[in-house]
């Protein structure tokens, strides 16, 4: 970022945290230029409400058998005008529904996750991925005072100019279908990680599927893993002796990234690594229990 001139154009690719975590990062730098989000929606996170001595407690109540991403919409959208009519808030939906949306995601069919994914998951995550209320003052004044624009639609071309050195962006814009375009002389990507983690075949998770221990997620996103985070074999089988945890597994739960989840997880894992390491121990000692196996064509440990 020190490296960035504090005048120049500074293109960033996405408009999600990591979008506002460079644009406070440019700022606190004192960046004076520009700057340009583009997304395919143009949303940026909502804010979390400041803190207050009481709030009101609320029961999620969402079915998830059977349903549908259309469904489950319009049951949130209904749990939410209800508890606005009390004087409540929707941040108190979104963050009841947090313990249910590993299950809800599980009792969606791959045809309704997709649904999910290409017309409803960018909305949930700016209502359920929020910045802190100083964070969203400040993105509101610069986006008032005209130095942080962003803009809905697709990016189509990033061209090299030479004179002077710049690329020039050209978007596709979601409300009218019109090109515009502009020169960035820098262009950051903030869209977040590739979710096939199977692209590079010098990577850990490639060489885990080239030896049959681990594959793709659900809808290809991280790594397919059981309920207790062990991996699933390219048998569809878990490997009893390896599992994850974070990111990885997105596609199964959907919501995997924040501390708590990633706390229940740990604690889900080291109970079963106690317990396999347990049942080894018996083996070793004469126990009748036989050793963990491993499938044909899986590596054991």
């Amino acid at each position: 970022m020190s490296g960035i001139d504090s005048d120049a154009t500074v293109t960033l690719i996405g408009s999600g945290l990591t979008a506002i975590d460079v644009l406070l990062s440019l700022e606190e730098l004192g960046h004076r230029g520009p700057i340009h989000a583009v997304s395919r929606h143009g949303l940026v996170p909502h804010a979390h409400r400041p803190l207050v001595e009481q709030d009101t407690e609320v029961t999620v109540c969402a079915h998830g058998n059977g349903a549908s991403a259309r469904r489950l919409l319009h049951e949130v959208r209904g749990l939410v005008a209800e508890t606005e009519s009390r004087g409540g808030d929707w941040r108190q939906i979104v963050d009841g529904l947090r313990p249910l949306t590993a299950t809800l995601w599980r009792s969606l069919s791959e045809e309704e996750r997709r649904r999910f994914r290409r017309h409803l998951e960018r909305y949930w995550s700016v209502h359920r991925h929020r910045m802190a209320p100083e964070v969203a003052n400040t993105v509101d004044r610069l986006t008032r005072s005209g130095l942080f624009r962003i803009h809905a639609g697709r990016l189509v071309t990033v061209d090299e100019i030479s004179s002077p050195p710049a690329y020039r962006i050209g978007v596709r814009l979601r409300a009218n279908g019109a090109l515009e375009s502009w020169l960035s002389g820098w262009v950051i990507n903030c869209s977040g990680p590739d979710p096939n983690v199977f692209t590079d075949p010098r990577n850990l998770l490639s060489r885990l599927g080239d030896r049959r221990l681990a594959r793709p997620g659900p809808l290809g996103l991280g790594v397919a893993t059981d309920v207790d985070g062990r991996l699933l074999g390219c048998s569809g089988r878990p490997v009893e002796w390896l599992w994850t945890l974070g990111s990885l597994r997105q596609g199964d739960q959907l919501e995997s990234t924040a501390v708590p989840e990633i706390r229940q997880q740990a604690c889900a894992i080291a109970t079963e690594v106690r317990r396999f390491v347990s049942r080894c121990r018996r083996v070793q000692q004469g126990g009748k229990e036989g050793m963990p196996t491993v499938r044909r064509g899986e590596a054991g440990p």
